[in-house]
């Protein structure tokens, strides 16, 4: 049987570990394809892989909004989600000037672990440059050319490399003590997945509406919430990516989750009466449904995480 190409960024990476986990939990044979940036895994499907991992959500960034915005402009379906517990650690070459490093070294990661770290660097190393690059893993790359410079990676990132040494353990934690974490969809152009009726999913989808009056969206909530009785558990909004015009404003497009398996009637007697509310104008949609997915608070302890198996 041919494996499944599924894209992630790369070894040493938590997309590499959500990959690993998605794919294991689907009893999917793989093999991972390596891409630069989460936008090559959305734009690189079906050509140059089959399925792919992209980060979602940040316990302490938040919305990673541009890969949602891939996903709806690629018109990808969500598959899945993974929660990964992300712990970083500040690295530098061990043979490397460690007082050059301390006073001035630049510090190399993916643009959202410099976010999620960033007060620590505030604290610790005030006015030191910050360098994004393509992931975690990467940075590791970076200070093999910059003997002085250190590096956010995961744990697991450096094991079996003694040229590389911990600069600090103790890096970067959720507010209020909560254990970080990023949740990762599983994409792809097709959805082929049996979703089992007895489980705990989520349902994401992404709304436009083309016209605008007074209590417009509380009447997109009030058929999901008070004519359907689902939950909905998160609501992103942003600037609608299709053309739209709405005279006076700026046309707006929001995300809905909602705690509901697919199988449930409800899910589709909702979207269809979504759509009944906003129907489609000049060939562009109003109602997407993107997908369903593992809930991943299901187990979640927000100090310590999941419990081992």
């Amino acid at each position: 049987m041919t494996k499944i190409r599924s894209a992630d960024l790369g070894p040493g990476t938590f997309s590499r570990e959500a990959n690993k986990g998605l794919m294991e939990r689907l009893g999917y044979d793989h093999v991972p394809v390596p891409m630069v940036e989460h936008i090559d895994i959305a734009e690189g499907i079906p050509a140059d892989a089959d399925m792919g991992v992209i980060a979602y959500y940040n316990a302490i960034g938040g919305l990673v909004q541009e890969n949602l915005d891939d996903i709806y402009e690629n018109n990808l379906n969500i598959l899945d989600l993974i929660r990964i517990p992300v712990e970083f650690r500040l690295v530098g070459l061990r043979d490397g000037d460690a007082a050059e490093r301390s006073e001035h070294g630049k510090i190399y990661s993916h643009p959202k672990a410099l976010q999620q770290c960033r007060h620590y660097i505030r604290k610790n190393y005030r006015g030191h440059k910050q360098e994004s690059v393509a992931s975690t893993a990467a940075g590791l790359d970076s200070i093999l050319q910059d003997s002085t410079g250190m590096a956010l990676v995961r744990p697991e990132a450096i094991e079996g490399k003694p040229e590389y040494v911990i600069v600090d353990e103790a890096v970067a934690r959720a507010r209020h003590g909560y254990k970080n974490f990023t949740d990762f969809f599983l994409v792809s152009d097709h959805n082929g997945i049996q979703y089992a009726p007895n489980k705990s999913y989520k349902s994401m989808v992404a709304v436009t509406p083309h016209y605008d009056e007074k209590g417009l969206l509380a009447n997109i909530l009030n058929v999901i919430g008070h004519v359907h009785h689902i939950n909905n558990t998160c609501i992103h909004s942003r600037p609608a990516l299709d053309d739209v015009m709405i005279e006076g404003q700026q046309a707006q497009m929001f995300y809905i989750e909602m705690q509901v398996n697919p199988t449930d009637p409800r899910f589709m007697r909702c979207v269809d009466n979504l759509k009944s509310l906003l129907p489609n104008k000049e060939g562009l949609e109003t109602v997407r449904v993107l997908g369903s997915y593992f809930d991943p608070n299901a187990g979640w302890n927000v100090k310590t995480g999941y419990a081992p198996k």
